[in-house]
């Protein structure tokens, strides 16, 4: 393991003196719109583009340092494949140019492989591999070397959802399990849940905010509550266990549904595009779904905005245009909200869990 800093860094036209400190085996998540300066972060760290400041590993500079010499694991986005080696040769070739012996390389790619599951894949080219199974691959090339940094850009961003949620867990097991200091760049702020202990958004080539994904999404600055949203926040009065281990919580006049955790709930975060919006009450929904009004509504492009009023109590929904539109809603009108528990986020005095399960 190891830590790494950056130091009054910057870069034409992009990084302005950023500063920015990860430690030994944490696993950084750098989130940002397009352009925000996020892979040039991992570029400076690899020693791939020129930059004014400092890049210290274990408090050690290594500004004059060639890029093999920095030890560090990159999985680029577009992966890097070379199409013309099998699975086996992908992963050796980080191998190839240091000291280890053919039985040595063999080994040590045999061992990598059978800990990404990939083993039996060893004799395949690219274009005969899935994308979980090209991402696997260059994976197991990124830590063969046994880097000291391992730098992730975008590493889902080409599949699909299914794939890019099975994928995430996995890695973010075998990074637990191998202790290893990443900085893993995304978009999503749910991928950036599941791999990080640690969050920087990076705005106009500046660090805007850094923190634990409680302090980002309950507490974000102003640009980072842009970006990802501004959550509904429900400040509960109070929650109490009923039957099969399930949580009663109230907010004004909604009552929401949990499993019992075994501790107060003080706070619920949600995103407005994870709260469901109908025109009549869902069929077969007894629970977690609460009777409003819908007071105004804002629409652009892709969206429409709308706040909801419940009880004395106001929440903000977002959902697609085409689907507000098809309901043919009006100011004034009454309206269901259903709220999705796997996305709910909630505190309890200081602790922080995010529901993975409907309750009930």
């Amino acid at each position: 393991m190891s830590s790494i800093e950056l130091v009054n860094v910057s870069t034409p036209f992009c990084l302005k003196e950023v500063n920015l400190k990860v430690n030994d085996g944490e696993r950084l998540v750098l989130l940002g719109p397009t352009g925000a300066g996020k892979t040039t972060i991992l570029n400076v760290i690899a020693g791939l583009t020129g930059y004014q400041g400092s890049v210290r590993i274990d408090g050690q500079p290594v500004d004059h340092l060639r890029v093999q010499e920095r030890k560090v694991g990159y999985l680029f986005q577009d992966l890097c494949l070379f199409p013309h080696m099998t699975v086996f040769r992908n992963v050796a070739f980080a191998l190839d140019r240091g000291s280890a012996d053919k039985k040595e390389i063999e080994h040590r790619v045999r061992e990598m492989l059978t800990l990404l599951g990939i083993e039996h894949l060893y004799d395949r080219y690219p274009k005969n591999l899935s994308g979980g199974e090209k991402q696997r691959t260059a994976l197991a090339r990124a830590l063969v070397a046994e880097p000291r940094i391992l730098l992730f850009d975008e590493p889902l961003n080409s599949l699909d959802n299914h794939t890019a949620k099975n994928l995430i867990m996995e890695v973010h097991y075998l990074l637990e399990r191998l202790a290893i200091t990443t900085i893993c760049v995304t978009h999503s702020f749910y991928e950036a849940e599941k791999l990080a202990n640690k969050l920087a958004v990076v705005e106009d080539g500046r660090i805007e905010q850094i923190g634990t994904v409680e302090d980002i999404f309950f507490n974000p600055t102003e640009n980072v509550r842009e970006f990802i949203g501004a959550p509904n926040i429900l400040e509960c009065d109070d929650s109490y266990p009923i039957n099969h281990g399930l949580r009663m919580v109230h907010y004004g006049d909604i009552s929401l549904v949990m499993s019992d955790e075994g501790f107060d709930v003080k706070r619920i975060a949600v995103l407005p595009e994870d709260i469901y919006l109908a025109a009549d009450k869902p069929s077969g929904v007894d629970i977690n779904s609460v009777k409003g009004v819908l007071l105004d509504y804002a629409e652009s492009p892709f969206f429409t905005e709308c706040t909801v009023e419940v009880g004395a109590k106001t929440l903000f929904v977002k959902l697609p245009r085409a689907a507000f539109s098809a309901m043919h809603l009006h100011a004034g009108q009454p309206v269901w909200l259903l709220f999705n528990l796997r996305k709910l986020r909630i505190t309890a005095c200081t602790q922080f869990v995010e529901r993975e399960r409907y309750a009930g």
